[in-house]
């Protein structure tokens, strides 16, 4: 599938709670501990893939047009306090905003040990033969129909003094359209420097991903800023295909 070029500009908002009385659907996961840092920390691949799981089983009502797929574009996410090995966490899922080709869809995760984590997830809905961007098909459902969120990728290239190295990826990386999934741009930042700071303790932060274009089966190459706040990957001597960085600030607080 070729490259999907979105041309709108301005920022994708972070989380933000939805309109009072509205909740959207909810289910309950159970944090896998192989997805978990040896300190029990819920890798953040791992939440990831426990939110795709729980749209599905939630049976979402949120389809492209005919002929089109959704392919994120971008997800905040707000760790307030994080999962740990083997707790519950209630899931509750609703689509927070509507664009003409685009759809904000925000996942809450609360752990009965306390844990918080708040997602916001750009999908694009691209025509499944081309790549372009495609219209949505009409009666989405959605919180607030008077909210806007502009969007536009702004993740800058990796600066001089960069470092780099392999990260081969694998066919268990390789979803039902042939290219690399969403989740694993954040097993590559699990797998930096910048990853190994987190812990189990730690008050929060927020991170951010974003996906300028797919990536398929083959050699890789993972690019860590010297800053140690964001990584790129990408096939080597290519533009980055996707990266995720730290955003400044606290995370907020409390749901």
């Amino acid at each position: 599938m070729p490259a999907v070029t979105i041309d709108h500009s301005g920022r994708f908002s972070e989380p933000v709670d939805p309109p009072a009385g509205h909740r959207g659907r909810t289910t309950a996961v159970r944090v896998p501990p192989a997805g978990c840092a040896p300190d029990r920390r819920a890798r953040l691949d791992t939440l990831i893939r426990l939110c795709d799981a729980a749209l599905w089983e939630l049976d979402v009502p949120m389809k492209p047009a005919p002929g089109a797929v959704w392919v994120v574009r971008r997800t905040t996410v707000q760790l307030r306090r994080w999962p740990t090995s083997a707790e519950v966490l209630t899931v509750a899922t609703w689509c927070s905003a509507l664009g003409r080709v685009w759809a904000e869809r925000r996942i809450d995760l609360d752990g009965g040990g306390g844990s918080c984590v708040r997602l916001a997830t750009l999908w694009a809905s691209v025509d499944l033969d081309n790549g372009r961007p495609t219209r949505l098909a009409p009666g989405l459902e959605c919180s607030d129909v008077a909210r806007r969120v502009t969007v536009g990728l702004s993740h800058a290239e990796p600066p001089a003094g960069s470092h780099r190295r392999a990260w081969p990826l694998r066919r268990s990386d390789i979803d039902v359209l042939g290219h690399v999934n969403n989740s694993v741009v954040w097993a590559a930042w699990e797998d930096s420097e910048a990853a190994a700071l987190h812990r189990v303790d730690d008050a929060g932060c927020t991170l951010e991903a974003e996906y300028r274009a797919q990536l398929y089966l083959g050699p890789a190459e993972l690019t860590g800023a010297p800053s140690g706040d964001q990584v790129w990957l990408g096939a080597p001597g290519e533009r980055p295909a996707a990266s995720v960085r730290r955003l400044p600030g606290p995370p907020g607080g409390p749901a």
